[in-house]
């Protein structure tokens, strides 16, 4: 871990700021520097332009107060380990925290010495991203890096969430190997492990670093864009062919990569969910798929 750590302090208490930023300064453990903010909106205002390591938050704040503002730094910014720092010595609520996901549940009359608030820091910290190692290794799918099914369905629920925050809406995409069996069959696995893992590098390609990306399940893939509407599909789809010509000027002529597309859009003002999208994308990919082969 990194001896410099970058706390979002979000308390409207003077005193305490005044309080907790002494504390931190006085650890020998780490170097903590603390950003204050007054409310909850400021806050969330910093969180959007300045990445932490961690955040404290009071649950008495003046534009939003008790777990809600818990809950919804959590909606936004999952990855990002929060403790609570209150004054309320609340049993049932410091329960309710924790099995939400608060890494701690600090009482500020508790706070006796800077050892401990630096300790419990350090340790969510820690917490956190062994978590996240353990998450990332239960929802990637081994051959291609790209999400597996339940890491999709994961962070397209979270996604979800959010999307009337968003300028635009949603394009949910999917995707079938053409010709899959054919080369397992003439060619062997190991071109059909590679021709799976070069699919997963057109859609890094084509897509932004933003959008989840998945291994469906056998020769399927799922693309979630996020903030695009109808008519940045056609774009991305140009991209996307674009960048399949690209692989298969390295391949032979034999194991030329083929894609079938299907999407679904979820418009800033839509109520639908990942099932309905999934189901829409997936009639549109057979539809595709059929047409291919009635050229054939």
């Amino acid at each position: 871990m990194e001896t410099k750590l970058r706390v979002l302090l979000i308390e409207d208490n003077e005193q305490d700021v005044k309080i907790v930023k002494r504390m931190l300064a006085e650890s020998s453990w780490y170097q903590i520097d603390v950003t204050a903010a007054e409310s909850f909106s400021n806050g969330m205002n910093l969180l959007a332009h300045e990445k932490v390591d961690a955040i404290l938050l009071d649950l008495g704040l003046p534009d939003l107060s008790g777990l809600e503002a818990y809950d919804k730094l959590r909606d936004v910014y999952p990855a990002v380990p929060v403790l609570i720092l209150t004054g309320l010595d609340d049993q049932n609520t410091a329960v309710q925290a924790v099995k939400k996901g608060a890494q701690d549940y600090l009482l500020k009359s508790d706070l006796s010495s800077p050892k401990m608030l630096a300790g419990s820091i350090v340790h969510a910290v820690e917490r956190q991203r062994f978590q996240e190692e353990l998450r990332n290794l239960a929802i990637t799918d081994p051959l291609t890096g790209l999400y597996n099914l339940r890491g999709f369905h994961l962070l397209t629920e979270q996604q979800m969430k959010l999307v009337g925050r968003a300028p635009k809406g949603l394009i949910l995409f999917m995707f079938d190997l053409d010709n899959m069996k054919q080369i397992n069959d003439h060619l062997g696995h190991l071109k059909g492990d590679l021709a799976l893992r070069q699919t997963a590098e057109v859609l890094r390609r084509t897509f932004r670093s933003s959008d989840i990306l998945a291994r469906y399940g056998g020769d399927e893939f799922v693309a979630l864009a996020i903030d695009a509407n109808a008519e940045e599909a056609d774009i991305i789809g140009q991209r996307l062919q674009k960048q399949l010509a690209e692989i298969n000027l390295q391949n032979e002529d034999k194991c030329q990569l083929s894609l079938s597309i299907g999407y679904s859009i979820c418009g800033i003002k839509d109520n639908k969910f990942v099932e309905q999208l999934i189901a829409e994308a997936d009639t549109k990919l057979y539809e595709s798929k059929k047409r291919k082969n009635s050229k054939r």
